[in-house]
C-alpha cells in the first residue's frame, strides 16, 4: 500500500467534505441535521491525521513489522 502524504491528506479530507455533505443534503438531512454531516467528516479527518502519522513514523524509524 502506497503511503500517505500530506497533500494526499489535504485532498481526501476536502473532497469527502464535499461529498459526505453533498450526499447528507441530499438523503440523510430530512432525519439527522447538518451536525450530522460533520461528525462523520470529523471521523474521516481522524482517520487520515492517524494514517498519516503512522506512515510518517514508519518512514522515520523504518518499517519494523
Amino acid at each position: 500500500m502506497r503511503s500517505l502524504e500530506f497533500g494526499d491528506m489535504i485532498f481526501y479530507a476536502v473532497v469527502a467534505l464535499i461529498l459526505i455533505l453533498l450526499f447528507w443534503l441530499r438523503f440523510l438531512e430530512v432525519h439527522v441535521g447538518l451536525w450530522g454531516a460533520w461528525c462523520v467528516w470529523v471521523g474521516w479527518l481522524w482517520f487520515l491525521i492517524y494514517s498519516y502519522l503512522k506512515a510518517r513514523r514508519l518512514r522515520r524509524d523504518g518499517f519494523k513489522p
